[in-house]
């Protein structure tokens, strides 16, 4: 069994304020820092040491962030749908474009046809239910 020799706690202690004290001396030189104390350094010292965080706490932490972000972005979703008539006009748009280039394949230009007509049937359907 070791037993620790009183000295070497002391000159430990020593060390320690030693350079607490040139820490302080150091920071009094910076602007707008004249007034610290050595509760300051002290906090800034071993402050982080007194605040203990869990893998539990950190967990937690990251979760509630990753739900909070979830729920904004379906918020964001439901505000930015596009409705049929939209989408109708947008497709419309691009037909009109794609038959336009003269390099424009038929089967591109029948698809978004079909498309256009699906979108449009929906907006016609959803009038009517609305009726």
């Amino acid at each position: 069994m070791t037993t620790k020799d009183p000295k070497d706690n002391n000159k430990k202690k020593k060390k320690e304020n030693q350079g607490h004290f040139e820490i302080k001396n150091t920071v009094l030189k910076l602007p707008g820092c004249t007034e610290v104390t050595d509760n300051c350094v002290e906090e800034w010292l071993y402050g982080d040491e007194e605040e203990e965080i869990t893998d539990n706490a950190i967990i937690r932490i990251f979760t509630e962030e990753e739900e909070t972000d979830e729920t904004e972005n379906l918020n964001d979703e439901t505000d930015n749908i596009i409705s049929h008539a939209e989408g109708t006009a947008a497709l419309d748009v691009a037909l009109r474009y794609i038959e336009q280039q003269p390099d424009a394949l038929l089967h591109n230009v029948l698809f978004l046809k079909s498309l256009r007509e699906n979108v449009a049937r929906r907006d016609f359907v959803l009038k009517n239910k609305q009726l």
